[in-house]
């Protein structure tokens, strides 16, 4: 008996000959999805939003009442002329706000409220500047004994963001005595795309063991350059004191963030990791910042962990504090070659490198495609350095093509290929690094792939092609698209012709066209047999004697089993 019985379909696994598959997985397919083990379609993408500008190539959805899956439509959109930004949302408890920060390759790091974003408003500059006039202290007046105070002010937002203070003034007078200070006001450059509104002024009180701290004498509009100051130490002693010496604003050319545990906020620039003050993204003090050995290209993060992926080697930061970080190397072997295509997930952080694809986890790196794809594998298939990646269920989502330019190891530098002028892709796939029989789905689309991302709301996967941004909703009620999927090259034990064949299908869309099977004989087509009717016999040519045969099937059925014999007979009995 000779008979071919295809279900539970697989995906494909490049780096295996046709030949030697197993018998359910796919010498070449494109836009199936095959999680329930049925053949059929990805389901079209929801069209959830139309961009402003046709020159975007970065969105981030912000939710405007509810957060959940049914009300995503209803959102406002950040959108961006450049590929590479990061944006977080407040990791600040409570912010009445509710602002947004980003950093990105071609943009100084800003942020906005929800109700500036709603309304339209233009985005202001992160951190606030510090004074570089020190404070004008005189005196009047005043009897008695003679102390030495040390003043200097801040500016504050409107949102009570502090920058770092002010040149100290010391100055000695007597205690009871009117201490009247004269402050710079800020100038054009310091105000510019920043909202600062107020100024608060410290001083020192020594303690009885000598030390000196800063306590708040008074805050009041930024517009208002002089104070005099009468309050006795008991007076403000009970007020806060200065936090933010070490306050800085963030490089302007600090390239990326991301949110992690307890309030931290990291970003990096060129070799350097920078952290945020917790719960203060607009305050990046130096003395938190680390270095690596090389340019770093994106980080990911999971847990308490951030994994650094540079272009040479990747590193782990972890800690629960900025001032208590440890950064370790582990990995000297797999550079990151896509700043798109790196995706933090639960299971690890997974970014792309010219082995295939890593997963960061656990202390090490490995390859997880090693079973799916050899190294010229993996290169034919994408334009690694331009991959733009998210996580669809389990899977890798990715679409970056090797139309734009072939890929040339011994010629690569990554700063060219991933800064570069990016026109999107067409193809792409979805790698499932759990489940073998998935393995790998090539993926098309009509118009160039310009970004993807999960949605930090829902995790649901967002598109951004064509000026449109759709939703990748894989359990919705979308029509499926067209598939197609070729079999392995079966070698039955006797050369003989196959002529019956059944192929079982539901078709809950109600198609009246439902696809076509294809049958290749030594590599040869010997039928082109038109879908008509879920387990009807259909007739094969004789004439085709072969060693090796081969199914093609394009379609957007939901098949579940195709059975092949060399009679109806032998067909009744698969």
């Amino acid at each position: 008996m000779v008979a071919i019985k295809l279900n539970a379909f697989g995906g494909t696994i490049p780096t295996t000959d046709d030949r030697l598959l197993p018998d359910n997985m796919a010498a070449s397919a494109s836009n199936a999805w095959l999680h329930s083990g049925l053949l059929e379609g990805y389901r079209s993408e929801k069209l959830l939003h139309t961009c402003v500008s046709a020159a975007t190539k970065r969105v981030y959805r912000i939710p405007k009442n509810y957060v959940d899956q049914e009300h995503m439509i209803d959102s406002y959109w950040l959108e961006f002329p450049y590929k590479n930004v990061d944006i977080i949302h407040t990791p600040t408890a409570n912010d009445s706000y509710e602002r947004y920060y980003w950093a990105g390759d071609e943009t100084v790091p800003k942020y906005n409220t929800f109700a500036r974003i709603a309304a339209g408003s233009s985005a202001f500059i992160l951190g606030v500047p510090a004074p570089s006039v020190a404070p004008g202290v005189t005196h009047t007046g005043g009897t008695g004994s003679t102390v030495s105070r040390s003043y200097v002010y801040t500016w504050v937002t409107a949102y009570g963001e502090e920058g770092p203070p002010s040149p100290p003034t010391v100055y000695s007078a007597h205690i009871n005595a009117s201490w009247n200070i004269v402050l710079t006001a800020p100038t054009g450059a310091d105000t510019t795309n920043r909202n600062l509104t107020k100024v608060r002024i410290y001083r020192t009180i020594t303690s009885s063991a000598g030390v000196a701290t800063y306590f708040l004498v008074t805050e009041q509009d930024i517009t208002d350059t002089t104070y005099s100051d009468t309050q006795l130490d008991s007076a403000i002693s009970g007020n806060g004191q200065l936090e933010s010496t070490t306050w800085t604003a963030p490089p302007s050319d600090m390239k990326g963030m991301a949110s992690m545990a307890n309030g931290m906020v990291i970003g990096f620039r060129d070799n350097e990791i920078l952290y945020a003050e917790p719960y203060r993204p607009h305050a990046w003090p130096v003395m938190y910042s680390l270095s690596v050995d090389f340019e770093i290209v994106g980080i990911g993060v999971i847990g308490q962990t951030a994994v650094i992926c540079t272009q040479a080697a990747t590193y782990a930061a972890t800690g629960i504090n900025p001032s208590s970080v440890t950064l370790s190397k582990i990995s000297t072997r797999d550079a990151c070659l896509s700043r798109g295509g790196i995706v933090s997930t639960p299971d690890g952080v997974f970014y792309p490198t010219s082995r295939g694809l890593a997963l960061a986890a656990a202390g090490q790196v490995v390859n997880v495609t090693e079973k799916l794809f050899s190294k010229d594998n993996w290169l034919d298939q994408f334009n690694v350095p331009q991959l733009r990646a998210a996580r669809l269920g389990s899977s890798y989502y990715t679409f970056g093509s090797i139309s734009v330019g072939a890929f040339q190891e011994d010629t690569f530098q990554p700063t060219a290929f991933e800064f570069n002028d990016y026109t999107g892709a067409t193809t792409g796939g979805a790698i499932e690094p759990t489940d073998a029989r998935l393995a790998f789905m090539p993926l098309s689309v009509d118009y160039p792939v310009m970004n993807i991302y999960n949605d930090p709301w829902t995790n649901e996967v967002l598109v951004l092609r064509d000026g449109k941004v759709y939703w990748v909703d894989v359990a919705g009620d979308e029509l499926r698209k067209e598939y197609t999927w070729r079999s392995k090259r079966f070698q039955p034990t006797l050369k003989k012709n196959l002529e019956a064949m059944k192929v079982y299908f539901d078709n809950p869309e109600g198609l009246t066209s439902l696809g076509t099977i294809k049958i290749y004989a030594d590599g040869r087509l010997a039928a082109t047999k038109t879908i008509l009717a879920s387990g009807q016999l259909m007739r094969l040519p004789s004439g085709f004697k072969a060693d090796f045969w081969q199914l093609e099937i394009t379609s957007r059925v939901s098949i579940s089993s195709v059975q092949v014999a060399t009679s109806a007979k032998e067909l009744a009995g698969v």
